[in-house]
């Protein structure tokens, strides 16, 4: 009996140490009763030969044997406890794999929170349409505006800050068809957009009289409405004042226009102004009637002024002829006046090989001709003499101006 209750002993007794130590390698909990170390409970034997285990069952096993499971059942056979071993061990093996678990769970969760900071650093490059621009502060209007000093020399052209816009003002006289002050310029993008004119600033001259907007275009319509610009292209524009002036430069300009949404406050001081050359040549009722510039470089003949007999209608010709050669532009607003004061408008005309109804411009060779011819509108009355007759044919330059004038102009 003593020899099959010592095996029992030493079964058991091998089994307590492979546990043990598996588990003080693996579990770190602290009993629940809050000991430093789990008691094991007290068990006897009958048989005198049976050891006896109090306390820490120090007895039992060499070494101290930290478990957080309760001791196996040591009574009765050695069965039961190499059971409890084997659940303790599946036990523990389960609590392993669960904080193993609970550990890629929370790798997981870490890999799929996002940096604020990022996240913020994101929000702020998001992107912007290119065809939009902005100002810096982000805001839609142009508030610092500074003026463009033409220094009395035309082209003169102003670009706004971000350096996306530009006006270029081309011409200022007095020219237009109701002898007003007119001033006619153009403007450009680098991105495709919608533009239109907000307000057309009104203008001083340097005697500080105001001039007011009267009429505006924009791309020859209304400029009030939206109009296409492309990126690179040009679009043309005028203004048309209330009166016309006495003085040779504006001391300031300005004009608010809309450029997809941003407004663009254009600038400008000292415009110079092409007041109409007042000189004019008397014919005295003979033809050829010559008229020159005022430096003299230039010399325009009116050679015949008739054609009632042909046409019905007015027609006079003309020779251009300058000292170097030059660029003439001949445009639509000729007017000749009658003896009894009837007006004949110019409606065709002719300069060099070109002819049309707008704008026409030919290259006049130093020391030779260039030939021009303009037809008037019809009118019942067929004059003998002219009193005046006025040609819109300049130097295609901002300035000067000329004004071809002629008085008592025989009818041929």
């Amino acid at each position: 009996m003593s020899i099959r209750i010592k095996r029992r002993w030493i079964l058991a007794i091998s089994c307590l140490m492979i546990s043990g130590c598996t588990e003080k390698t693996i579990v770190t909990e602290v009993p629940a009763t809050g000991s430093t170390e789990a008691s094991a409970p007290e068990t006897s034997e009958p048989d005198s030969g049976t050891p006896t285990t109090t306390g820490d069952g120090s007895n039992m096993v060499s070494g101290d044997t930290d478990i957080s499971e309760p001791n196996p059942d040591t009574t009765g056979n050695g069965s039961n406890m190499v059971s409890g071993d084997t659940d303790t061990d599946t036990d523990t093996d389960t609590e392993v794999g669960n904080e193993l678990d609970t550990n890629t769970e929370i790798d997981e969760d870490t890999e799929q929170l996002e940096d604020p900071l990022e996240q913020e650093q994101s929000d702020d490059n998001s992107s912007v349409t290119p065809d939009t621009p902005v100002s810096e502060n982000g805001a839609a209007d142009e508030t610092s505006s500074k003026t463009m000093d033409c220094g009395q020399s035309l082209p003169c052209r102003w670009t706004s800050e971000d350096e996306q816009f530009t006006l270029t003002v081309s011409r200022a006289d007095n020219r237009s068809t109701y002898g007003v002050m007119q001033l006619e310029y153009s403007i450009s993008t680098v991105h495709d957009t919608q533009v239109s004119v907000s307000e057309g600033g009104l203008a001083l001259d340097d005697s500080g009289v105001s001039f007011n907007p009267s009429a505006q275009l924009l791309g020859g319509t209304d400029s009030a409405n939206e109009h296409e610009l492309l990126a690179g292209s040009i679009l043309d524009g005028s203004i048309t004042f209330d009166s016309a002036t006495d003085s040779s430069f504006l001391s300031e300009w300005s004009i608010s226009m809309s450029d997809g949404g941003i407004t663009r406050s254009p600038s400008f001081s000292n415009i110079p102004v092409d007041t109409i050359t007042n000189s004019h040549a008397d014919c005295e009722l003979v033809l050829p009637c010559i008229w020159t510039t005022p430096q003299g470089d230039v010399t325009v003949t009116l050679t015949s002024a008739g054609g009632f007999a042909s046409t019905g209608s007015l027609s006079t010709t003309f020779a251009v002829q300058s000292e170097t050669t030059i660029n003439v532009a001949l445009e639509a607003g000729a007017l000749a006046i009658s003896t009894r004061g009837t007006q004949y408008i110019g409606r065709t005309q002719i300069l060099g090989s070109t002819s049309g109804y707008k704008k026409l411009v030919a290259e006049a060779y130093a020391g030779y001709d260039l030939f021009g011819a303009i037809q008037y509108y019809k009118k019942t009355e067929v004059p003998t003499a002219l009193n005046e007759l006025s040609l819109v044919l300049y130097q295609d330059d901002p300035v000067p101006r000329w004004n071809p004038k002629f008085i008592n102009i025989p009818i041929q």
